[in-house]
C-alpha cells in the first residue's frame, strides 16, 4: 500500500479518536453542573423565619385541627388594621380555659367584600399565640419563635376576630416600622389597637373616668 495513503488513514483515525475522547470529557464535564441542586437555606435555631413574601405561615402548634371542640358561644370582635411597608399590626391572644380554642381571623375591604381568605387557629389550653402581619427579623426575640404571619395587605380595612366568649383575651397595636420584616427588638412607636363589638365605634376614642 501506498505510504502515503497509510499516514493519511492513520491521521484521520487519530482525528477520530481524539474527538471522540474529547467529545465524552465535555459531556463528563457538563453533567455534574446539571445534576447540582440549590443550596438548602436553614432557618435559625429559634424556629423558621418565613421569606418577606410568605402570605400565610401557621406553625404546627397553632394549626387548627377540624375535630377541636366548636365553643358553644363565640364573639366577634372588629377592628382596624395597618399593613404597609411601613406599618405592622401584631395580636396577642390568651386561652384562660381548659380546652383548645379556636379563633377565627378575617379581614373585609371598605365596600364589606372578603380581603383575603382568612385563617382558623387553634391555642392549646393556657397557651398563648402571636400574630404579625409582617415577616419576622432574624434576630427576634425566642418567645416570639412561633409567630403566626399573616399578611393583612393595605386593602383591608376592617379585621375580624371570631373568638370563644368567654375565655380568651385579645390585645395588639400597631408600630411603625421602617421595612416590611419587623423585629420587636427596636424601639419602633406604637398605637394600641381598639377592639369592638360594634363597628361604627372603633373610631370613637377611649374616655377613662
Amino acid at each position: 500500500m501506498n505510504t502515503r495513503w497509510v499516514r493519511l488513514i492513520a491521521w484521520t483515525a487519530f482525528v477520530l479518536l481524539c474527538g471522540f475522547v474529547l467529545g465524552g470529557l465535555r459531556v463528563e464535564t457538563v453533567r455534574p453542573v446539571l445534576a447540582d441542586n440549590p443550596a438548602q437555606v436553614s432557618g435559625s435555631s429559634e424556629g423558621p423565619v418565613p421569606v418577606a413574601s410568605t402570605e400565610v405561615y401557621i406553625p404546627d402548634e397553632y394549626r387548627h385541627n377540624t375535630l377541636a371542640y366548636t365553643a358553644e358561644s363565640t364573639t366577634t370582635l372588629y377592628f382596624f388594621p395597618l399593613d404597609s411597608n411601613n406599618h405592622n399590626t401584631v395580636l396577642f391572644f390568651y386561652n384562660t380555659t381548659p380546652i383548645t380554642a379556636s379563633i377565627s381571623l378575617a379581614f373585609q375591604t371598605d365596600s364589606g367584600g372578603a380581603c383575603g381568605s382568612g385563617i382558623i387557629f387553634d391555642i392549646s389550653p393556657g397557651g398563648s399565640a402571636r400574630v404579625s402581619a409582617d415577616t419576622l427579623d432574624a434576630g427576634r426575640p425566642t418567645s416570639w419563635a412561633n409567630t403566626i404571619i399573616y399578611n393583612m395587605f393595605d386593602t383591608c380595612e376592617i379585621g375580624l376576630l371570631t373568638m370563644p366568649s368567654p375565655g380568651v383575651q385579645v390585645e395588639g397595636y400597631v408600630a411603625w416600622t421602617a421595612t416590611d420584616v419587623y423585629n420587636p427588638r427596636e424601639l419602633n412607636p406604637h398605637a394600641q389597637l381598639r377592639f369592638s363589638t360594634d363597628p361604627p365605634t372603633i373610631h370613637m376614642p377611649t374616655v377613662f373616668r
